[in-house]
């Protein structure tokens, strides 16, 4: 009987060489690109601290706001912000606004 390996246990070799491939590529990619966004992101945060309010650790650059912060509180979004006074606001870097705003409840911030 030879002893030797057959096509299947080749292509199973192959496969795990291309797996750890990919995995390494995008991990990498994650390295280079996170700096930059971290850095968006800190500015972001010091900008609104400024005004008292406080980007949770969910808090994204390209996606919607994650909860925030006024005063210790915790806020929700809100999509309608007419008639309520605007507390505090601040600028990211994306050129987004979000305002938080006083109610009967608490209070909820909005994205402009």
């Amino acid at each position: 009987m030879e002893k030797g390996q057959g096509s299947l246990e080749y292509l199973l070799i192959l496969a795990a060489i291309l797996a750890i491939a990919v995995v390494v590529v995008v991990v990498a990619n994650s390295m280079l690109s996170s700096p930059q966004q971290q850095s968006k992101v800190q500015q972001d945060r010091y900008a609104c601290s400024l005004s008292g309010i406080e980007l949770a650790p969910t808090y994204t650059i390209n996606g919607d706001v994650g909860p925030v912060k006024y005063g210790g509180q915790s806020c929700t979004l809100n999509t309608i912000s007419d008639n309520k006074y605007v507390v505090a606001s601040c600028t990211l870097g994306n050129g987004s606004i979000v305002r938080v705003n006083t109610t009967d409840t608490g209070c909820v911030y909005d994205l402009v």
